[in-house]
């Protein structure tokens, strides 16, 4: 098949050989490693400047790059619906266990409960991130979404934030519980050894 005149077969931009064939790969691995590499200077800066743990800045660095590396694995139909609120769950159950654990066990208490229970942490992260994706749903109506759209943004708003309420309870009571109960087997084998 022959194109008409005045086409060219050649691509539009000079660059855009890159993205094909065997180059794509190397591609992908340069804007990776340029996007950590920018982001570690940031953290530098904001650990430096503004003293905010490195932590919490490296995990939203983590987040962010999961994020990012994702989003072509969302053109694929089953994909888009299952990435997200994974993604999203994981990142709630690593930021809401850590932060209910941070304030009442120790470091030791911290990372047995953490590891201990990481399935079902992970699981109630994932659920968790499902409901988040739920108030997406809204705008799903179509073009009635238009019409409704000031309706719509007030119910999705006042969804989010139950699912973040209900999220934030229920990571607290399943870490408090198994914290009192580690606490208490702790307190049965030291009154045992006595």
């Amino acid at each position: 098949m022959s194109l008409p005149s005045g086409v060219s077969a050649r691509p539009a931009l000079p660059g855009a050989r890159l993205f094909q064939g065997s180059h794509q790969g190397y591609v992908i691995a340069m804007i990776s490693a340029m996007l950590l590499a920018f982001t570690a200077i940031i953290i530098r800066a904001l650990t430096e400047y503004y003293h905010l743990p490195t932590f919490v800045l490296a995990f939203w660095r983590a987040a962010l790059v999961a994020l990012v590396l994702s989003i072509p694995l969302w053109l694929v139909p089953p994909l888009v619906v299952v990435l997200p609120p994974l993604i999203w769950g994981w990142l709630t159950c690593r930021v809401f266990a850590f932060d209910v654990l941070s304030y009442h066990a120790s470091a030791a208490e911290r990372r047995t409960v953490l590891r201990g229970r990481r399935w079902a942490l992970l699981t109630i992260g994932v659920l968790c991130g499902y409901l988040g994706a739920l108030p997406s749903l809204l705008w799903a109506l179509g073009s009635a979404a238009l019409l409704l759209a000031p309706i719509l943004v007030l119910v999705a708003v006042w969804m989010y934030t139950v699912i973040f309420v209900f999220a934030a309870c229920w990571f607290t009571h399943f870490c408090l519980a198994e914290l009192q109960l580690l606490r208490d087997a702790q307190h049965t084998h030291l009154a045992s050894e006595i």
